[in-house]
């Protein structure tokens, strides 16, 4: 946004027509808002900002973004708001500050005045001293411009943040993963020390009724109508 608030105000017309530059700034602060908006809102595939409690460092609270010395000895300059507690402001507050200068910027430009065969077909040369007088001593370009540093800081950190609690969130998750696949694979061991076990002791048994019916001689077992039952269909009760 820094450097199409730059070429705004600078008015090259080598590099483009009167209004390029605006509308690109234009677009530029309205996506930086947007963006603001959706993260707030929690719908970048992240949660909301009011959900994630451990940004509030950086996007609520009041800090320095950047060393601590560095907010302590800020040579601050009133004129165009740039003072220690904007600095501090939270990261949101901060953005929304550099929006509104953006878009002052924006609305300073009388696209008009710069559409004459004068500005559009001048040889055009500016020197350092007409840069600065152009850009910045320019209240909202040098408040986005002091401001920048803190601003990146803030983001930076955030990020930090916010990749560290993902990557918390990953090494949890994968070891429940890793917990319930262990888990699985203790289940699957017993399952299969019992099913065997139970498949030797039927299979004892049976063995055992086998021997019991050959032993025991046809006579005998035509004697008892239980028995007899057991062996033609395997059950003891009556049909």
């Amino acid at each position: 946004m820094t450097s199409f608030a730059f070429e705004t105000l600078l008015r090259d017309p080598t590099k483009s027509v009167p209004g390029t530059q605006e509308s690109l700034l234009y677009n530029k602060v309205k996506d930086l808002q947007r963006l603001q908006d959706k993260l707030y809102q929690g719908k970048l595939g992240l949660p909301s900002t009011t959900k994630m409690r451990y940004l509030d460092d950086f996007i609520i609270n009041k800090s320095c973004k950047l060393d601590e010395d560095v907010c302590e000895n800020l040579e601050e300059i009133p004129e165009i708001g740039f003072t220690k507690n904007i600095v501090q402001m939270g990261m949101n507050e901060i953005l929304d500050e550099m929006i509104n200068a953006g878009m002052a910027i924006v609305q300073s430009v009388n696209i008009k005045d710069y559409k004459t065969n004068e500005n559009l077909y001048e040889n055009f040369l500016v020197g350092s001293k007409e840069c600065i007088e152009r850009c910045f001593m320019n209240p909202n370009f040098y408040f986005i411009y002091s401001i920048l540093d803190h601003a990146i800081a803030a983001l930076k950190k955030s990020e930090e943040v916010l990749f560290s609690n993902v990557m918390q969130s990953v090494r949890e998750t994968m070891t429940y993963l890793i917990f319930i696949i262990l888990l699985d694979i203790i289940l699957f061991i017993v399952s299969f020390v019992i099913t065997y076990r139970v498949m030797k002791s039927t299979n004892k048994i049976l063995e055992e009724l086998v021997n019991i019916i050959f032993l025991i001689p046809q006579s005998t077992i035509n004697m008892i109508p239980q028995f007899k039952r057991f062996i033609e269909t395997g059950s003891f009760e009556e049909e």
